[in-house]
C-alpha cells in the first residue's frame, strides 16, 4: 500500500510514467527533505530517513505512531486544526510547530501538506517537514533588535519625526510633548512643514530636500517651531533612511529653551560681574575730584562767611559787599547740594553694583529709598509717587540682590503705566512690618495683565515688551533671589485695572553687629602732623587747605614718595593714603610699612573712591586697616585723628 501511494505521488510529480516502485522509495528515502506520509489520525505510515534523524529515533520506530507524540504540547492544536484541514480537501497547507526533542534550544518546523491519491481508496497525506530553527532564531533576534530599537526611540529624550514627501509617518513621545500634544499618533498623517515657524519653514524644506539627494547626515541647524503658548527653538539633525520599504528622512530635534535660558543667565552673570567692576571704577573716577570739590567748597564757604562778619564791623557802607556776599553763599548752598546729591548716587550705585552673595544683615528701608531715587527717572514722567515707608527690621540677605529686586518691581510698574492717552498714573509703595515678617508691596494703575499673562510672569523668557525691549528675565530673577533668601514674591492683577506685586521676607532674628564709629565732630584736639598720599594732586592740595589751619600736612604724590619721606622723618600721627594709585599703590605702602616702620601702621588709614579690583575689594574688607569712603570731609578726619593716640613728644596746647 504505502509503495503504490508513493509510486503515484512521484509520478504524478515528474509529470511521466510512473517508475518502480523501487526506484521511488529509493528516491524518497534518500531525499536531504524530511517526508512523511499520514493518516486522517495523523499517525505516520511511511517516513524517510531525514524526518528520522530530524525526530531523533529510527524510521522503524516512529512508523506507526501519530506525529504528535514528537510535538511539544502547545503545538497540538495547531497540528489538530492543519490535519483536519487537510483531509477537508485543502491543498499546500503549512503549519509551523515545535518538535519535543529535548533539545535546546527548542526546534522549530513548518509542516506543508498535500492530500495523496489512494490506490485502495484510504486517504493519505503526504507532509514535508522543514527545520525552520534558524529562520525562527534570526527572526526572533530580529524582533527583539526592533523592540530595542524601538524601546530606545520611544524612551529618547530628543524629538524622533519620520517623515516624507511631507507627511509624517512616525513620532515618538518627546516630539509630542515638544510640539504640545497628548498622543504622538495626533501626528501622524500631519504635514510636517506647518511644525515649523513659516520664517523658517522655507530652510527646514530646503534641508529635507538637501539630506534625502545627499542620504548622509547633515550638521546641526536651529529652527524655530510651533508650541503653545509660545515657540520653541529646536536644534535639528536630518539624515535620509528607508521606512517601511521606501525612502524617508529622520529629523532629530533638540529642545534649546533649557540651555538658551542658561546661556541668557551665565552672559546675564558676566554683564552684571563686569557693570559691577564698571560702576566702582567709574565711582572711584567721580569721588577723586567731587572729593576736591566739596572740600574747596567747604573752603570758600567758611570764607565768605568770615568775610561777611568782618563787613558787619564796616557800618552801612559795606552793606551793598554783604549783600553780594550773601548771595554767593545762597549760590553755594546750591553748589554743596548738588554735589552731596552726587556723592549719595554715586555711592549708592557704588553699593548696589557688587555681584557677590554675601549675607549680611540689610536695611530694606535704606535699599528701598536707594531704589526710589534710581528709579525716579523712569517715574516721575509717567507717574504720581504714593509712599507709606514704616520702619522695619532688617533681614539677613544681601544688599545688591534686595535693592536689584526693588528697583526690578519699581521699573516695572512704571513701564506698566503709558505716556499718553489717559490721565497721569499712581505708583503707590508700602513698607511695613507683618507676622514678623518684612511686606514690600509696589502697585500700579497701569494695563494690567489678563489671566494668562499673570501665569507666566516669573517664568524665565517671558515678555510681552517688544522686541528688543525686554529678555523676559528680570521677574524670573527676582523670584530666584526672593526665594534664596527664604521670602515670597507673587502679583495679582487685571487688565485695565493695574498690578499689585507682593514681597515678603523673614526679619532677622540675631543682633545687628556693634560698630564704633568715631563721632562726626571738630573738636578741638592738639595739632597733629599728617602725611597725604594721593596721586590726584587736587586732593592733596584740598586736603592740605582744608587741615592746615590746625594741623601739619604734608603731602606725597605716590606710595614710593610717601615711603621715602617716612624714612626721612617718620614722625606722623596719621598716613592718610589712597587706595587705589598709579604704580605703587595703597596695599604696597602697607606691606611697605609693615616691614620697613612697623610702628606705624597702626596710623596707616585708607581712603578710596570704589575700589575697582578684587584684590582691592577684598583687602578693604579684610584688613585691619581704616578704610574711608571719598568723598570724604574734613569732620570725618577730624573724627579718625580723635581715635589716635598723641605722639609721646607731642606738646598738649
Amino acid at each position: 500500500m504505502p509503495t503504490a501511494e508513493l509510486r503515484v505521488y512521484v509520478g504524478r510529480r515528474e509529470g511521466g510514467v510512473p517508475p518502480t516502485a523501487g526506484v521511488g522509495l529509493d528516491l524518497f528515502q534518500a531525499s536531504p527533505v524530511a517526508q512523511v506520509s499520514i493518516d486522517p489520525a495523523g499517525a505516520m505510515h511511511v517516513l524517510n530517513g531525514a524526518l528520522a534523524r530530524l525526530l531523533g529515533v529510527s524510521a522503524d520506530e516512529a512508523e506507526g505512531r501519530p506525529l504528535h507524540r514528537y510535538l511539544s504540547r502547545g503545538s497540538w492544536d495547531r497540528w489538530f486544526d492543519h490535519v483536519a484541514l487537510i483531509f477537508a480537501g485543502a491543498t499546500d497547507a503549512s503549519v509551523e510547530l515545535a518538535l519535543r526533542t529535548g533539545a535546546q534550544p527548542r526546534r522549530w518546523v513548518r509542516v506543508i501538506s498535500a492530500p495523496l491519491p489512494s490506490a485502495a481508496g484510504v486517504p493519505r497525506a503526504l507532509c514535508t517537514v522543514l527545520d525552520i530553527s534558524a529562520e525562527r532564531e534570526s527572526f526572533r533576534r530580529l524582533r527583539a533588535s526592533e523592540q530595542s530599537f524601538r524601546s530606545l526611540v520611544e524612551r529618547s529624550p530628543e524629538a524622533i519625526l519620520i517623515h516624507s514627501n511631507g507627511l509624517i509617518h512616525y513620532a515618538n513621545p518627546a516630539a509630542a510633548a515638544l510640539i504640545g500634544v497628548e498622543d504622538p499618533e495626533d501626528l501622524v498623517g500631519d504635514e510636517v512643514a506647518k511644525l515649523v515657524l513659516k520664517e523658517d519653514r522655507a530652510l527646514a524644506l530646503e534641508r529635507w530636500q538637501l539630506a534625502q539627494s545627499r542620504g548622509t547626515a547633515l550638521p546641526p541647524i536651529q529652527l524655530r517651531i510651533r508650541r503653545s503658548p509660545q515657540p520653541a527653538r529646536v536644534e535639528s539633525i536630518d539624515l535620509a533612511l528607508i521606512f517601511d520599504g521606501r525612502p524617508a528622512i529622520v529629523t532629530i530635534a533638540r529642545d534649546l529653551t533649557e540651555r538658551l535660558a542658561l546661556q541668557s543667565r551665565l552672559a546675564r552673570t558676566d554683564r552684571l560681574s563686569t557693570m559691577g567692576v564698571m560702576t566702582a571704577g567709574l565711582a572711584h573716577e567721580i569721588n577723586n575730584p567731587l572729593m576736591y570739590m566739596l572740600t574747596n567748597t567747604e573752603l570758600v564757604r567758611e570764607e565768605l562767611t568770615a568775610a561777611l562778619g568782618l563787613l558787619g564791623d564796616l557800618g552801612p557802607a559795606a552793606a551793598p559787599l554783604q549783600g553780594a556776599l550773601a548771595g554767593c553763599l545762597t549760590l553755594l548752598a546750591d553748589v554743596e547740594e548738588g554735589e552731596q546729591r552726587i556723592a549719595r548716587l554715586v555711592g549708592e550705585l557704588r553699593r548696589f553694583s557688587r555681584v557677590d552673595e554675601r549675607a549680611e544683615q540689610v536695611d530694606p528701608g535704606r535699599v528701598v529709598q536707594a531704589a526710589l531715587r534710581v528709579a525716579e527717572p523712569h517715574l516721575k514722567d509717567r507717574a504720581e509717587l504714593c509712599l507709606d515707608l514704616e520702619p522695619v527690621e532688617k533681614i539677613r540677605g544681601n544688599e545688591g540682590q534686595l535693592f536689584q529686586v526693588a528697583l526690578n518691581l519699581l521699573v516695572n510698574a512704571a513701564q506698566a503705566i503709558p505716556i499718553e492717552g489717559r490721565t497721569r498714573g499712581r505708583v503707590q509703595v508700602h513698607l511695613r512690618m507683618e507676622a514678623g515678617a518684612v511686606r514690600l508691596t509696589v502697585q500700579d494703575n497701569g494695563v494690567g495683565m489678563s489671566a494668562d499673562v499673570l501665569d507666566q510672569v516669573f517664568d524665565p523668557f517671558f515678555t510681552t515688551k517688544a522686541l528688543g525691549e525686554g529678555t523676559g528675565l528680570g521677574l524670573s530673577i527676582c523670584a530666584s533671589i526672593v526665594r534664596d533668601l527664604g521670602g515670597r514674591l507673587w502679583a495679582t492683577s487685571k487688565p485695565g485695572e493695574g498690578s499689585h506685586f507682593e514681597l515678603l521676607l523673614p526679619a532677622c532674628r540675631e543682633p545687628a553687629p556693634v560698630t564704633q564709629r568715631p563721632a562726626q565732630s571738630l573738636a578741638a584736639g592738639p595739632p597733629r602732623r599728617i602725611l597725604v598720599v594721593d596721586d590726584e594732586a587736587a586732593i592733596c592740595s584740598g586736603l592740605a587747605r582744608a587741615l592746615g589751619a590746625r594741623h601739619r600736612i604734608d603731602t606725597a604724590p605716590s606710595a614710593e614718595d610717601a615711603l621715602r619721606i617716612l624714612g626721612e622723618d617718620g614722625d606722623y600721627d596719621l598716613i592718610l593714603s589712597d587706595l587705589m594709585m598709579e604704580g605703587g599703590d595703597g596695599m604696597w605702602l602697607h606691606g611697605a610699612i609693615a616691614q620697613a616702620h612697623p610702628r606705624l601702621l597702626p596710623r596707616l588709614a585708607f581712603m578710596t573712591g570704589g575700589p575697582a579690583l578684587p584684590r582691592a575689594q577684598a583687602f578693604a574688607q579684610h584688613s585691619r586697616a581704616v578704610v574711608l569712603q571719598k568723598p570724604l570731609t574734613r569732620a570725618q578726619i577730624e573724627a579718625l585723628l580723635q581715635t589716635l593716640p598723641p605722639r609721646p613728644d607731642q606738646a598738649i596746647v
